[in-house]
C-alpha cells in the first residue's frame, strides 16, 4: 500500500494485501523475507529500510507457487503535468449530455506518477464548460476562473 518515495533516514513497517498464501518483499532484487499474516489478508513487512529502486511484492500459493506480483518503483522529481480523459463506456456522443472527466496527475521526467507532489494547480477553463470540483480541496479553497 501507498508509494515508495522517502528519504534515506526512514525505515517504516511496509503493508502488502494480498489473498495469497504467502508474501515475499523484495527490494531492489533482495529478498527481505515473507510478512506476517493477520486479518487474512494483510501482510506486514516490519522496519523495512527505505532504499531508492524497486520495492516487489511476490503472492505465493501454499505449495510456494508464484501467483502474483506488484511493484512500487521510486519516481523522479516532478516537472509536469499529465492530463488524461476518461471517456464514458459509450464514448463520446455530443448530444448535450456528455461530461468530460479530465484526470491530472504530477509526472516525473519518463511519465510516473508522483504522488509526493503537494505543488497547488490553479485551473481555467475557456469555452463552453464548467468546473464540476476536485478531490484535493473544497469549493471554497478553488482559484478557478471561468470563461464563457
Amino acid at each position: 500500500m501507498g508509494h515508495w518515495n522517502y528519504t534515506s533516514a526512514v525505515k517504516k513497517p511496509v503493508y502488502v494485501i494480498s489473498s495469497a498464501d504467502q508474501v515475499e518483499l523484495q527490494l531492489n532484487g533482495k529478498s527481505l523475507g515473507f510478512g506476517n499474516k493477520s486479518e487474512g489478508f494483510l501482510f506486514t513487512f516490519p522496519n523495512v529500510s527505505w532504499a531508492s529502486g524497486e520495492l516487489k511484492a511476490i503472492g505465493y500459493d501454499i505449495s510456494g507457487k508464484e501467483l502474483i506480483s506488484t511493484v512500487k518503483n521510486t519516481t523522479g522529481k516532478a516537472v509536469a503535468l499529465q492530463l488524461t480523459s476518461i471517456p464514458s463506456p459509450r464514448g463520446f456522443v455530443a448530444d448535450g449530455h456528455d461530461l468530460a472527466l479530465i484526470q491530472v496527475e504530477v509526472v516525473d521526467a519518463t511519465g510516473n506518477r508522483v504522488p509526493t507532489a503537494l505543488d497547488t494547480i490553479d485551473y481555467q477553463l475557456t469555452g463552453p464548460a464548467q468546473w464540476r470540483g476536485g478531490m484535493a480541496l473544497g469549493p471554497e479553497n478553488y482559484t478557478l476562473t471561468q470563461h464563457f
